[in-house]
């Protein structure tokens, strides 16, 4: 009985911790999950090299399909957040990323 009223007390005081990583907590929040999933598609070897999580640096020919603006247009391309083993940046505070 000890030990367990032990442990419910050591697992609440970790709960207390302040979480000091720079990614988000978003275990349920389906938007980004997918977000952190949908990582640029010339990052193929991403399994095999150190990722980290952040703004995407170079988004030239990074994602696929390529969308087009009512004019055939490209239009230039969003800010992303993603996991990837490119190179990132801090995100911005007040952008919106897709």
């Amino acid at each position: 009985m000890v030990i367990g009223i032990l442990a419910i007390i050591v697992i609440l005081l970790l709960g207390l911790r302040r979480y000091k990583g720079l990614m988000p907590i978003g275990g349920t929040c389906s938007a980004s999950i997918a977000a952190a999933c949908w990582r640029p598609s010339n990052d193929r070897d991403a399994a095999l090299e150190k990722v980290q999580w952040g703004e995407l640096v170079d988004l030239t020919e990074s994602f696929e399909p390529v969308l087009y603006d009512e004019t055939g247009e490209q239009p230039p391309p969003q800010p992303h957040l993603c996991i990837t083993s490119a190179n990132v940046v801090t995100p911005n505070v007040g952008v919106i990323y897709y």
